[in-house]
């Protein structure tokens, strides 16, 4: 019955979204069967003002986001380091054997979406037809 249940019931990952700033570069990956993979890692912090007023960052996070097939190639062609992005995407839990045979898990994002955060352009848009000729 404890199987029923289980099937009946079950859910699928969670859904998240992070905003934050790209820390590593992309890596790309080309998998055996052709298929694209873009792995790296967004760096979150929370701010708050100090005393003398400045502004600093704490409770900084670093979560590994992974892409596949279309969003992958878009991603490895026009994502850089240190853009302001929002990834949107499933949390998934990967295990593997590391070399001495020892069993290891890691958390990851697998990106549904990502979107660049537009204050990053260098400059201002007038117009959509502006977009084709700025640059990052």
């Amino acid at each position: 019955i404890y199987k029923k249940l289980l099937e009946r019931y079950a859910m699928s990952n969670p859904n998240i979204v992070i905003s934050g700033r790209i820390g590593t570069e992309i890596e790309a990956r080309k998998m055996p069967d052709g298929t694209q993979k873009a792995k790296f890692r967004i760096i979150t912090s929370d701010r708050r003002k100090t005393a003398n007023g400045d502004w600093e960052d704490y409770n900084t996070s670093g979560w590994t986001i992974v892409a596949w097939d279309n969003i992958a190639i878009r991603a490895i062609n026009s994502l850089r380091m240190g853009m302001p992005v929002t990834i949107q995407g499933h949390i998934k839990e990967v295990s593997w054997l590391d070399q001495d045979g020892n069993k290891k898990k890691s958390t990851e994002t697998r990106a549904t979406d990502i979107s660049v955060n537009i204050n990053y352009f260098k400059k201002e848009v007038d117009s959509v037809d502006d977009v084709e000729t700025n640059v990052w």
